[in-house]
């Protein structure tokens, strides 16, 4: 049984442009108006105009039912409204799992980011009169 979910007030969400050919871009495109989902896709509308390309992996953020959710996946479906100022793009859901070694990339590079200022930081316990103690 197929059941869709229509949102009646605006959904806002933001799209990201996670992975392109296979590289980690994980970059915010654009704010997004999300209409519809299912148990296979998320339907939204942007003012941007995006490509249907092989290799694009798009990440959608956004609030539902007062969770924040991330949702990976292909854009695969792309109208144009008549006032030309909106397209309704169908983003499909891919499995996570597909791109789990990108997911520990990006842990990884974090945590030498943050290992890195870390090196670099004094960290104060306390001040007095005496002075300060590490």
């Amino acid at each position: 049984m197929k059941s869709n979910i229509r949102f009646e007030k605006a959904v806002k969400g933001d799209l990201y442009l996670y992975e392109l050919k296979k590289q980690l871009i994980n970059r915010k495109c654009s704010e997004v108006i999300v209409k519809e989902m299912n148990h296979e896709a998320i339907v939204f509308e942007s003012t941007l105009s995006l490509p249907l390309m092989k290799g694009v992996v798009y990440k959608l953020k956004t609030e539902v039912f007062k969770r924040e959710v991330e949702l990976f996946g292909i854009i695969c479906e792309k109208k144009q409204r008549l006032d030309n100022k909106l397209y309704l793009y169908k983003l499909y859901f891919m499995s996570l799992s597909k791109h789990e070694d990108l997911y520990l990339s990006e842990i990884k590079l974090k945590q030498l980011q943050v290992n890195k200022f870390e090196a670099y930081t004094l960290l104060v316990n306390e001040i007095n009169k005496d002075g300060v103690k590490f």
